[in-house]
């Protein structure tokens, strides 16, 4: 049989046993609604399967929705596919297909069909008693179809709880963020990923020197990545979440979504997070939101099987960043949280940004905004913030900077004393403080007596001093614990020398 005297010979049949509206005709699909609203459509397909028609159900998915947006319920569905054969995928059925999402009901009918299974299709897809005639001759039936009238469909007043799907056809921001962030990596980080204080540099997220005024740092984490896998992951979940949310979103909905999230999701690791932080998570994290959000309000009309393969992605995700070290789960959380919610608050393409939505968006910036107030005052009052802040301005030998904030974590209580004090003691010797090292190297000693590290740098300290032979004492303690160190035998023997001219 022939597709298209199939497609034909079902018009036909529906024309002539159904008082149906035709709301829709093109030459290749039809739409047609009855009194129960059950709308049925029927399509030639003359387009390779797979992604054509993944992405033609997409459009006609928007095309749907924007049509029958009414405010009581939406229509069922019943569409029927004609072609020349069923897809690859379903090589075991070779006559029809059928298959189900939401409240759409689609069947793909092959023109192998036969007779007997043909004139069934009344009652299996419109339960009608009457079978259908397949038609040899269709050529005036088709003219005196396209005569007929197509009735505009009565769409009644939008509400803003209506749910209306605007779908773009291909998402343009999404790839062109993925560029410049791929392109960052590249050209600005230049793949330099192992050195912490490097990546501080170029702007990680690092909380002291936020709290310094630093806000950018907010920002920059997102083009920069600890390697090629940690950007190879990232960059391709944005790629495949990225491009939906855009596409259900709209352009400026997208970037306000990813720019939140990836907000969000540095100010909770901010707030909850003392490590230095890179990537592009956060944000990816809040696609990831914004994607559950689309689950909900469409899950009626959005294949059973994508929903489910997103939940079963955002959770592996979540688990996988608790089971995993190094990895900053506060700002997938807080991007995670920030996408969703900025999602409800922004909604879709033609749905009214009406009051309800505008105070659920202040709400969400003011609650960003003190979210930041805390985290100030968090890592202002800590004495891990002002130990990490002082170890960063060491290795930069900015010594003055450094001073101030090892004191103050020490007059703060910062848990490992020793370690504290004996960074304290090195950096009033590069001042040329002594004797103020000399006592900080002492009360290091105090708390770790077998670090042979500070009995080293004592024994450098008394050397500056001319203290000979203390300097000989200390470093002789730092050889019973590495008798073999090289350093600490040539610092031995450049005292004893010292000494010997003085």
């Amino acid at each position: 049989m022939n597709e298209k005297n199939l497609y034909l010979s079902i018009i036909y049949f529906l024309v002539n046993h159904e008082k149906l509206r035709l709301e829709k005709r093109t030459n290749q699909e039809v739409w047609f609604r009855n009194t129960d609203n059950i709308v049925y459509v029927l399509e030639r397909n003359d387009f390779p399967w797979k992604r054509q028609y993944i992405e033609r159900t997409q459009k006609f998915l928007s095309d749907f929705m924007q049509t029958y947006a009414v405010k009581e319920r939406m229509p069922q569905v019943i569409r029927v596919t004609f072609a020349k054969r069923v897809p690859y995928e379903f090589t075991d059925q070779k006559d029809i297909v059928r298959f189900r999402s939401g409240q759409m009901f689609h069947y793909i009918v092959s023109e192998k069909i036969s007779q007997e299974k043909f004139s069934k299709l009344g009652m299996e897809f419109f339960h009608l008693s009457d079978p259908v005639t397949y038609l040899e001759n269709t050529d005036q039936i088709e003219k005196e179809f396209f005569q007929l009238p197509v009735t505009e469909p009565q769409i009644s007043e939008v509400s803003p709880k209506n749910m209306v799907m605007h779908m773009q056809k291909k998402a343009v921001i999404n790839p062109i963020f993925i560029i410049i962030i791929v392109a960052s990596f590249f050209l600005w980080q230049k793949m330099e990923s192992s050195d912490l204080y490097k990546l501080i540099d170029l702007g990680a997220k690092f909380n002291p020197l936020i709290v310094e005024g630093e806000w950018w740092r907010f920002i920059t984490p997102v083009f920069l990545h600890s390697g090629i896998l940690h950007l190879g992951m990232n960059m391709i979940a944005m790629y495949y979440i990225g491009q939906d949310v855009e596409r259900f979103y709209g352009k400026w909905r997208y970037i306000t979504i990813f720019i939140l999230s990836l907000l969000g999701g540095s100010i909770a690791s901010f707030l909850l997070n003392t490590n230095v932080s890179i990537g592009a998570s956060g944000a990816v994290f809040g696609l990831f939101g914004a994607v559950l959000y689309i689950c909900q309000y469409y899950k009626s009309f959005i294949s059973p099987v994508y929903r489910r393969n997103m939940f079963m992605l955002i959770g592996f995700n979540i688990l996988f960043g608790f089971l995993l070290p190094g990895i900053d789960q506060m700002a997938h959380l807080g991007g995670f949280c920030v996408g969703f919610f900025t999602g409800v608050a922004l909604g879709f393409p033609k749905q009214s940004f009406d009051f309800k939505r505008l105070t659920l968006f202040g709400f969400l910036l003011l609650f960003l905004v003190g979210f930041y107030i805390l985290g100030v005052i968090k890592n202002t009052e800590s004495a891990e913030n002002d130990w990490l802040a002082g170890d960063y301005y060491v290795q930069k030998n900015q010594y003055e900077k450094a001073y101030i904030h090892i004191e103050k974590s020490i007059e703060k209580g910062i848990s490992d004393q020793g370690t504290a004090y004996f960074q304290l003691g090195y950096v009033q010797a590069n001042l040329h403080e002594y004797e103020k090292a000399i006592e900080s190297f002492t009360s290091s000693l105090t708390y770790d007596n077998r670090n042979e590290l500070t009995y080293f740098n004592l024994a450098l300290v008394y050397a500056e001093l001319s203290q000979y032979e203390k300097a000989l004492q200390m470093i002789q303690k730092a050889l019973e614990f590495s008798p073999q160190n090289q350093n600490y035998i040539a610092l031995k023997d450049q005292i004893l020398k010292q000494e010997a001219i003085d």
